[in-house]
Order: C-alpha cells, then sequence, then structure tokens
C-alpha cells in the first residue's frame, strides 16, 4: 500500500478528528488511556445506551470522572476513550427509571433546557447502576462537578476560566560515551502519554535534533521522559532522561546536560502501591493493601502483579493478582524482625509474573527471571514512623541507579520550562491586546527584542493571538520591517532564529499548509511508494557497488532520478503562484519592498529575502520531516529520507541562487541545470512577491480552533516572564512599560481570583507588587484635517457609498443631512483625529463602555443574496465595538494623537482599518463582510447578476460582494451605464437609501 493505514483506518482517523473539532477538545483528551488518569474522583462500571433510533442498545464500559470531564472506555485497562463528555456544556443530572434502566440516570446538556438556543446540538447520556447506591453516588459526584463548572460560568461568563499546565522543551545535541553511527530519535511522554517523536537522525555519532516542543499537561502529571531509540536496531531503547516536574516549579528556562540512563525496561514505568506500615514490639509489619495504574506488560494490555517486601536479608512474596492493572491484596501481611540498624529501608518491589512459557523462556535466557519489573518504593523507618500507621498510596520508581551500579550512557543537552498559565475571560485581555497594538507595536516590539531561547512559542503565541483579531499581517510587516531596519548586511538577513523570523514561520504554517499539501503530497508520496526501486544518491561513498564501472551507471541513474522528483516540485511550483494564499503573497510583497529600499544597490537580496522564508523554512523543512508537515503517516525509512534530503539540498540552492561549492563535490553534476534555471526562479519569487491584480483562485487555509484566550494567556506569561529584561533595556520610566506593567499587575489580580493562590511571576514596579498608578495622557496641540477618501458598500441590488449618510465623528455636530431636509451633497469616509475633549474613564477601564443609543435611519430593501464565502481564519472574536472612543478591531481607546475612520457606524484606528482577509490597509472601494471591511481583490465572484438575476456567462462588473452584467450596473438618476471608475454615493430623498450614481449627476447635485 502506499502509506501504512488503510481506508478503513483512515476513516476512523477523521471521524475522531471531527469529534474533537465538535466537541473543542485537545486531542490529548482522545488519546488518554483509562491506567493513565489518575486521581479520578470516581470510577467503576456502569450500562450506557447507544446507538441511533431502532438500532440502541445498551453496553458495558468503563467511566472516569476525572475534573471537568467524563470519560468512558470499553473496559478499564483500555489504551483510548471511546467518548468524552465535556461537563461544561451539560447542566443537570438526575435520575430515571425504565425496564431497560432500573437504576438509571441521565446527563442532560444545556441544549436541551432550552431547544430554541441554538448552536450544536449535544447528547444526552442515559446509564445505569447495578445498585441504587451506586447510581446516588454517581449523581452526587456528576451533580458537584457541574456545579462547580456553573459557578465558575455564573461568575465569569460562558468562557470559563481556567488553569493550563504547559510544556515547553527544545532536544539539542546528544553526546555517547560510546561513539559509534546510529540512526537515532527520541520519543516526549509526560507520564506515559507520548507527545512528541523527533525525526531519525541518520547515521550519526552525535546527532543534533534541534526540535521544539510545546504541549499541555494534566494537573497531576509528575515526569516527563525523553527516550532515545536506535532505529537501525528495531527501535531498540538506548537510554532515556526521566524528568521530575518537581524540578520545573519555579517556572523559569532550565538549560543544560541531562544523563542519559540505561534503560531497564522497554515499557514506561507508573503506578502506585497502597500499604500501611506498623511497628508491633520488635517488629515491623507491612500490610499490602492494593495497587493502581500499573504498567501493561503483556499483549492484551494488563499485567499479573505482585508485590516482594525486603528488609535486610528478610523478604515476603505476596499472592498473584490476575490480569489487572488494579490489584487489590486486601492487607495481605508481611512481618520482620527489627534490626538495630536504623539505616536499613523498608524495600517494596513490585513485579509481573510472566504468563506465557515462550515469554518465560526467552526472558530467562535474555535477563535470567521470569518476570517484569513494574516499579519500586524504598522506605525509611524514619518516614515510617511519620506515617504513624496510616496506609498511604506511594509512586512506584525505576531501580535507583546507586544499587544497579549502571552509569549513564551519554549526555543530551535539554531546554525545559513547566508554564502554569491561568486563562481568562477574553475580554480581560483587551487592554493587553491594545498596548500590543499601539505606537506602531512598540512594546511588542521591545518584547521581542529581550526573548532568549524561547523564540519559537512567543512568535507561535503572539501570531495566534493577532490572527484571531483580523491584525497578524499587520504584526508580521512590523516585525520583518523591524527586522530589515536592524540588518546592515543584506547577506545575512532574516537568517537568525529571532522572534520576527519564527513569526514569519508559523504565519507561514498557519495560512499556508493547504497550499504546501497541494505542492508536495503527490510527489513525496510518490517518493514514498518507489522506496527502495529508485534511488537519489550521488555520493559515492554511499553506494555499496564496488564496481567502478557499475558505480558510474547507477550515479548516472540516481542523477536522472534525482532531476526528475525536483523538476516535478519545480513545475508545479511555477504553476501555482496563483494558488499560493492572498495573505503569504502579501507578506512577502512587504518584505521585498522593503528590502529593496535599503539595500537597492545589492541585486540578489530582493530575491534571497523571500526564497529564505518560503524555501528555507517552509518548503524544505516539509521535505525533510514530511511527518510533521502532513504530507506522510509515518517517518520515512533511512533510503527515502536521504532522497528527499538531497531533493531539499537541490531545491534550496536553486532558490538561494548559488551553486554547490568544495563541501559536497559530488552534487556538481546539478549545478547545470541550477544555473539553467535561475532566471525561472527569479521570475517565480518576483511573482510570488506581488499582490494579486485580478482574482485568484487561492487555496483555502484550513479553519481555525484556535482559542484566543488561551493564547493570550500565553502571551501573558511570556511578557511577565520577559518584563525585567524589558524593563533594564528601556529604563523604568518608559511610558509604555509602565503601561504594559500596570495591564500585567491588573491580569494577576484576576488569575489569582481564578487559580487561587497563583504565584506573581514578576514584580512589575521596583520591587513592589502593587499595581502602578495610572499614567497621565499628555494634550496634544491642534490637529490637522485629512484629504477624504471614499469607500464603496453594496445596499440591495445597487453599490453606494460606504459613509454616504454616515455618522461624523462624535465632536457635538450632528451631520447635515440631519440638520436640514435638503439632500445631502455625497459625503466620503472621513479620516480625522480623535476628540481630545474629554477623557472621563481611565485609560484601561475594562468594564464594558455604554453603547450610544442609534440614530434611526431610513429602512433598507433586503440585500442582494451574496455568495461569498466564510473567512478561512474561522472563528474570529467579533469586533462590533460601538462604545465611544474605542477603536472596533482592537478596542483601544482612541486618543488625541492617533488617527482614525468611521465607516460602518464604528470607529477605527486609521492602522486598523485594514482588510479582514489579506490585512491591506484600505484605501479605496470595500466589501462590508458582516461588520468588518474585506477588499475587492479579496472577495469572491458571484456567479449571478444582482440585478437581473441571470446567470453570467461572459464579462463582469464586480462591485462589493456583487456582480453585474455591464448592461445591468447603470446610474440610479439617469440609467447611463457606468463603470468602476464612475461610482459616486447619493441618498435618494424619496426612498431614503445610498444608491450609485454617474459622474455626470454627481456633478449636477454638487451645484
Amino acid at each position: 500500500p502506499l502509506l501504512s493505514l488503510s481506508e478503513r483506518e483512515r476513516e476512523r482517523a477523521r471521524e475522531r478528528e471531527r469529534r474533537m473539532e465538535e466537541s473543542g477538545l485537545n486531542p490529548d483528551f482522545l488519546e488518554r488511556s483509562a491506567i493513565s488518569l489518575r486521581n479520578a474522583v470516581k470510577q467503576g462500571y456502569l450500562t450506557k445506551e447507544g446507538g441511533k433510533g431502532l438500532k440502541r442498545n445498551w453496553k458495558k464500559r468503563w467511566f472516569i470522572l476525572q475534573g471537568d470531564y467524563l470519560y468512558y472506555f470499553t473496559d478499564d485497562a483500555a489504551k483510548k476513550p471511546q467518548g468524552v463528555a465535556p461537563l461544561a456544556d451539560y447542566s443537570h443530572c438526575e435520575a430515571t427509571s425504565s425496564s431497560t434502566a432500573k437504576y438509571g440516570f441521565r446527563l442532560f446538556s444545556n441544549a436541551t433546557k432550552d431547544k430554541e438556543a441554538g448552536g450544536a446540538k449535544k447528547r444526552v447520556y442515559l446509564m445505569a447502576a447495578a445498585k441504587s447506591t451506586e447510581r446516588d453516588a454517581w449523581i452526587e459526584a456528576i451533580s458537584g462537578a457541574l456545579k462547580k463548572i456553573h459557578n465558575v460560568q455564573n461568575l465569569y461568563g460562558r468562557a470559563a476560566e481556567r488553569v493550563e499546565a504547559s510544556i515547553y522543551m527544545k532536544l539539542g545535541e546528544t553526546k555517547f560515551k560510546e561513539e559509534k553511527e546510529r540512526d537515532l530519535f527520541a520519543n516526549v511522554f509526560a507520564d506515559r502519554i507520548q507527545k512528541g517523536r523527533t525525526p531519525t537522525m541518520w547515521k550519526s555519532s552525535r546527532p543534533i535534533f534541534d526540535q521544539e516542543f510545546e504541549f499541555t499537561i494534566q494537573p497531576d502529571s509528575q515526569t516527563l521522559l525523553v527516550q532515545l531509540k536506535d532505529q537501525r536496531k528495531k527501535n531498540k531503547i538506548v537510554g532515556r532522561v526521566i524528568l521530575p516536574l518537581s524540578e520545573f516549579n519555579d517556572q523559569q528556562m532550565h538549560s543544560g546536560w541531562y544523563p542519559i540512563m540505561p534503560s531497564v525496561n522497554s515499557v514506561i514505568l507508573s503506578g502506585q502501591v497502597k500499604l500501611q506500615c506498623l511497628f508491633v514490639d520488635e517488629k515491623i509489619q507491612v500490610r499490602i493493601m492494593a495497587a493502581q495504574d500499573l504498567s501493561s506488560q503483556d499483549s492484551s494490555g494488563l499485567a499479573a502483579p505482585y508485590v516482594v517486601v525486603g528488609y535486610g536479608n528478610q523478604k515476603h512474596q505476596s499472592k498473584v493478582a490476575k490480569k489487572t492493572l488494579n490489584p487489590i491484596w486486601a492487607g495481605e501481611e508481611a512481618s520482620f524482625n527489627l534490626i538495630d540498624d536504623d539505616s536499613i529501608p523498608i524495600v517494596v518491589e513490585v513485579y509481573s509474573q510472566k504468563s506465557d512459557k515462550a515469554d518465560k523462556d526467552k526472558d530467562k535466557e535474555r535477563l535470567g527471571t521470569e518476570r517484569d519489573f513494574m516499579g519500586e518504593v524504598i522506605l525509611p523507618l524514619e518516614l515510617i514512623r511519620q506515617a504513624n500507621g496510616e496506609a498511604k498510596f506511594y509512586e512506584l520508581k525505576d531501580k535507583q541507579r546507586e544499587e544497579t551500579g549502571a552509569a549513564s550512557e551519554g549526555d543530551i543537552r535539554l531546554t525545559v520550562q513547566l508554564r502554569e498559565a491561568v486563562i481568562l475571560q477574553d475580554n480581560l485581555y483587551d487592554a493587553l491586546f491594545g498596548v500590543l497594538m499601539v505606537d506602531d507595536m512598540d512594546v511588542t516590539k521591545k518584547f521581542a527584542s529581550v526573548v532568549v531561547n524561547k523564540e519559537r512559542p512567543v512568535a507561535e503565541a503572539l501570531v495566534k493571538s493577532f490572527e484571531m483579531r483580523a491584525s497578524a499581517t499587520h504584526y508580521v510587516k512590523t516585525m520583518t520591517r523591524n527586522e530589515v531596519d536592524a540588518t546592515s548586511d543584506p547577506h545575512i538577513i532574516f537568517r537568525g532564529n529571532t522572534v520576527a523570523t519564527k513569526s514569519v514561520d508559523m504565519y507561514m504554517r498557519l495560512i499556508g499548509m493547504p497550499y504546501l499539501h497541494y505542492l508536495l503530497r503527490e510527489p513525496v508520496q510518490e517518493i514514498y511508494a518507489a522506496g527502495s526501486k529508485r534511488s537519489c544518491e550521488l555520493d559515492p561513498l554511499r553506494l555499496d557497488e564496488s564496481s567502478e564501472k557499475k558505480r558510474a551507471v547507477l550515479l548516472k541513474k540516481n542523477l536522472k532520478t534525482l532531476v526528475r522528483y525536483v523538476d516535478l516540485i519545480w513545475s508545479s511550483l511555477q504553476q501555482s503562484f496563483n494558488v499560493c494564499p492572498g495573505k503569504l503573497r502579501q507578506i512577502f510583497h512587504w518584505v521585498q519592498s522593503k528590502v529593496r529600499a535599503k539595500f537597492g544597490d545589492d541585486t540578489l537580496s530582493r530575491y534571497t529575502a523571500i526564497s529564505g522564508f518560503f524555501f528555507l523554512r517552509f518548503l524544505c523543512p516539509a521535505l525533510l520531516t514530511p511527518k510533521n508537515f502532513g504530507l506522510l503517516d509515518v517517518h520515512p525509512p533511512s533510503n527515502v529520507a536521504r532522497d528527499l534530503t538531497l531533493i531539499a539540498k537541490t531545491i534550496q540552492n536553486l532558490a538561494s541562487l548559488v551553486e554547490f561549492g568544495k563541501k559536497e563535490p559530488y552534487m556538481h553534476c546539478l549545478n547545470d541545470y541550477i544555473t539553467k534555471n535561475f532566471t525561472p526562479m527569479k521570475a517565480f519569487l518576483d511573482k510570488l512577491a506581488s499582490i494579486p491584480t485580478s482574482p485568484i483562485d487561492e487555496i483555502p487555509s484550513k479553519r481555525s480552533t484556535t482559542n484566543w484566550g488561551r493564547e493570550m494567556a500565553r502571551v501573558h506569561f511570556h511578557l511577565s516572564d520577559s518584563f525585567d529584561a524589558m524593563r533594564a533595556t528601556y529604563g523604568v520610566t518608559d511610558i509604555r512599560i509602565v503601561e504594559l506593567g500596570e495591564i500585567l499587575a491588573i491580569l494577576d489580580e484576576e488569575a489569582e481570583k481564578v487559580g487561587g493562590k497563583v504565584k506573581s511571576r514578576r514584580f512589575y514596579q521596583n520591587g513592589n507588587s502593587s499595581r502602578p498608578s495610572s499614567m497621565m495622557l499628555a494634550k496634544v496641540p491642534g490637529l490637522k484635517k485629512k484629504k477624504p477618501k471614499m469607500s464603496l458598500a453594496v445596499s440591495g441590488n445597487r453599490p453606494v457609498a460606504n459613509s454616504v449618510g454616515a455618522q461624523h465623528m462624535r465632536s457635538g455636530k450632528d451631520h447635515p443631512a440631519r440638520r436640514s431636509g435638503s439632500s445631502p451633497t455625497p459625503q466620503p469616509m472621513h479620516l480625522t483625529k480623535a476628540s481630545s475633549s474629554k477623557q472621563s474613564k481611565k485609560r484601561h477601564d475594562r468594564s464594558p463602555s455604554p453603547s450610544p443609543s442609534p440614530s434611526p435611519s431610513p429602512a433598507r430593501p433586503a440585500r442582494a443574496p451574496s455568495l461569498a464565502l466564510s473567512p478561512p481564519g474561522g472563528s474570529i472574536p467579533p469586533l462590533a465595538y460601538d462604545t465611544e472612543g474605542n477603536c472596533a478591531s482592537c478596542n483601544l481607546t482612541l486618543n488625541a494623537t492617533e488617527e482614525s475612520v468611521m465607516s460602518m457606524g464604528k470607529r477605527w484606528h486609521k492602522a486598523c482599518f485594514v482588510c479582514s482577509e489579506c490585512g491591506k490597509e484600505i484605501r479605496g472601494p470595500f466589501v462590508n463582510n458582516a461588520g468588518v471591511p474585506r477588499c475587492l481583490s479579496c472577495q469572491p465572484k458571484s456567479q449571478v447578476c444582482a440585478r437581473c438575476e441571470l446567470p453570467i456567462d461572459g464579462g463582469f462588473l464586480q462591485i462589493g460582494s456583487h456582480a453585474y452584467h455591464s448592461a445591468c450596473f447603470t446610474c440610479h438618476l439617469c440609467q447611463a451605464q457606468m463603470g468602476t471608475n464612475e461610482i459616486f454615493g447619493y441618498l435618494d430623498p424619496e426612498s431614503g437609501v445610498n444608491v450609485a450614481i454617474c459622474i455626470n449627476c454627481e456633478k449636477k447635485q454638487t451645484k
């Protein structure tokens, strides 16, 4: 098969992805095993009604209530849940009884309380217990969890606040004491849940992974594990690093060399054992009660655990519990004579007995044992005395290194940070977002300049936050312009790992992944399917052929294969610039224009600046690690990975407009191909960096599922973490940094209300954690008026000037049309300064401003049906703020120093009045797209004339969101045919509707 998954498995994977997207769950929730859910509020077997319609049935399921979620599994050892019910979507739980469910109860969704509430339909769960007492216990537990959730929601709203713990980890260089070639890769685990995997470093003795991971963890997580495997030896574990999370509680960045310890087991140890220890006369009694969450040891996912308790030379072995990971021994007792030496501890070891004779014989030959080690607990006598006879659970750990005498296998460079962020309600982050936007993003640029060793997570949080407020394009432009201004050598521009370059990386992934799949998925899958049948290897030292003549024939054949694959991708690229997302082309155009303006004398920088982003940071990494970019479902084997590496090298050299040099002489045979394509590559890069002048059939971006509150909570964390560095670099009196400190202090106060004793990570003012005083805003002298410009929207079947009849900036004057009954002259959209007359509010007052009473307006005819698609960016938070003195986009106060735009009944910063699709500043006609502007180049074409409602076969005029036959688009007054450059808005005095008129009629109206 082409890929490892069957079509049926693919369909199941798509169904699981759909379930996650509908429920809004983190993907980890559907990957958790039953044994990984610790400290559950309640767990046990229930029967659950399933199926649909007439095919309803009852099945026994293992239910676990933990936190805000109710999981159900096929049994208590299942590796993945059958389903997860987010309790925030459910209202109440009550008992019910029927012939099929004597001790039943129902869990009702919020939607069932009000069927007219709308929104996604949530299911009602019907479950049944074996006894009435068991049913009542489940109802009490679930109702308690629901009450806790609803209390938070009632206090803070539907977007319930929560505390989220996450880990940032970067894997660097690996050094083994025994230097030999390995095909090494690393798996990263949080407890027993895999969070990531690095690509395989083929034939390397000191591999450098250079891989970053960021993932959420559960509140009860205990350890991180980095597991190193050698793919050459059938994924044998060659070492591991165990990191207790308690070492990172300070939430600081920890970077250093960590020892790689040999692995005792092929599985990850986990679980707890419950013991009761007593001193009775001259004896120590150890009662073995139970164990829970043990690691599976056989093919069925279970184990046969037993306990060995040792004290000096005295030992006791418990009975074997069959086929379980949660054994109960019910107080089986081990009694030992007390030894005079108090330094000798009690050692409790848990093992699993082999059930299969073949496994026994194999393990006895290999390990000298017929059992699997599952963990141990070492109990010093002093700890036993402190327990005072109380039965307690103890965490099982791996065997101590001192006992086994094993030394480390080597070291690995790791960077780790634990982050605990309180995610607040979205509107509480408005002030923080506002201070990141103002003064040409001054605070954002200062923040980025002091970030060290965490450029990627900072860039990811910023890009996603700005994208959800339709400002990511503006953010990326600002950061890249700042990078260009700070670079003196054109040959190194955008080559470093900064927040700016990582932001472009993240934005390309966020917006351009469907485009990347369109380009590379088929070629990469063809290369993967070919496997060992074809090769691109050009290095003679890597070929197995000993005959020089045969080697030459093979090299010629491999060169032909390599050129074919490169040409396949290159040809696809040359034909694809018109399906590249417009937002990316907008960024590339901006970057190229800034580079040309600064390095005009350098003829190559205009090209290498674009290729450095698109090829070096996007396309070529996808070829090198196709699984990480979703091009393959598995990591490729060594021969395919080598072919993809050579293809990526060739394409990168072509994009960089350089030939292969002395470092790789075996690649010189490709230099003719590269130089021949220099001119086409320059033409392609120029096209990629041009703004579309006509409608394009771009590949739509995937609908975003980004949670704005979560990303802003991460921005809050990183800003707090870097605040001291910002003050040290730019001074404690910097007005914007003082303002930032005030906002961070307010957010910390709100976080404490939600998360309890959440440690404040930084002092925000001269070592004092109290909130700084509010800033005093300076008054600015008189303002200059700007030349007005017109924007177009569509009303009914006719285009209109968007600001005709619109309100002026609130300055105490009425609109001319309201002061008199005469017909007003066409009014353009106004660019004006915000009034500085009154500032009765604090700058960052988070309480909602009272909305001004809407002015009466004449009834409008129904709009022509729009065929516009939903924005590719997906769920953008509401931008409809109509509060006096606040920008409709960023919700920041409009002060006296800032230009603003009045349009669509709202006020905007001039810099914020940009297209919601491409981020380009609105300077001419645009479309009112559900309250936000969209430029005409981003507006999809309609297929039906908005006036005659007949199909359009040939040429047409695109006006706003509507298309017209050329003959149908006429002046409202004289019926003369018009073009798009002749449109003027006019308020018809008879109908009170804004209409379109030609230039001649406009002149008559203004006389």
